[in-house]
């Protein structure tokens, strides 16, 4: 389990604008944060914001699910959130057995206009997974999923990941 600070996105609300101005249903606000967490699990979600008293949401997501029944989100408040990552419900559009959890995400719809300083979210008590922002460089990047592949082939001893790790180490 590791933890570290994420910067709130204040691009707006791109879902808003992308209906309104493209008249399509497509994109979203979701911004990753880079980790993930089974159903059931408590983790701790600590917020940093300005006094504008806009803040961000968090997005609990079903890695494998039902485009009807996919996400949840919940409010987050300034200071120490304890949250109980939810389960999702399964419907009939998707009804398999599958672990329950996934990808956690962050919705602010804010510009730096509406909301000052950006939120600074950290999280504690979910996994990590790779991600690649701007901020990152391929070379940080490149050994992130390596040790995450490494981690991933050490924990499966049912499934073989021989070749991803030995592409990934390139």
């Amino acid at each position: 389990m590791q933890n570290t600070i994420i910067k709130a996105e204040q691009v707006g609300d791109r879902r808003a604008f992308i209906l309104e101005n493209q008249r399509t249903n497509l994109g979203s606000n979701l911004q990753p944060t880079g980790f993930f967490a089974l159903a059931g699990q408590t983790i701790n979600v600590y917020v940093e914001a300005g006094n504008s008293g806009k803040l961000p949401t968090m997005t609990f997501t079903q890695h494998e699910g039902s485009f009807t029944s996919w996400k949840e989100t919940v409010p987050l408040k300034e200071g120490k959130n304890v949250i109980k990552v939810p389960t999702i419900p399964t419907d009939s559009n998707y009804s398999k057995t599958v672990t329950k959890g996934g990808p956690i995400y962050i919705t602010n719809p804010y510009t730096a206009d509406e909301q000052g300083a950006a939120p600074l979210i950290r999280i504690e008590g979910a996994e990590k997974f790779p991600l690649m922002t701007k901020d990152t460089s391929p070379e940080a990047f490149k050994k992130e999923v390596q040790a995450f592949a490494a981690k991933v082939f050490q924990a499966s001893k049912i499934l073989s990941f021989s070749f991803f790790v030995r592409e990934v180490s390139l």
